[in-house]
């Protein structure tokens, strides 16, 4: 998504407020911003882990980078527990 800046923080507000779980596989983060978004907003994460994301992270998942078989797993864990 690309918003204003203007926009930004009430676009991104009603995109999550939607979404189930925020699901990034970036491999690299300056912080992660949003998956503090999500998790102040209570939507589960699954992530890899860079940047912030190991400090960040209460609900849901951070699975060690380059992992995509753990990184599905967790997916599919994190849809059951959480959905």
């Amino acid at each position: 998504f690309y918003f204003r800046e203007t926009e930004c923080d009430d676009a991104v507000y009603e995109v999550l407020s939607f979404s189930t779980m925020l699901i990034t596989a970036s491999l690299w983060e300056g912080f992660g911003r949003s998956p503090m978004e999500a998790q102040a907003l209570g939507i589960p994460v699954v992530c890899y882990d860079v940047g912030a994301h190991k400090k960040l992270v209460k609900k849901g998942f951070v699975v060690p980078n380059y992992n995509f078989n753990i990184f599905k797993k967790k997916i599919i864990e994190a849809w059951r527990e959480y959905a």
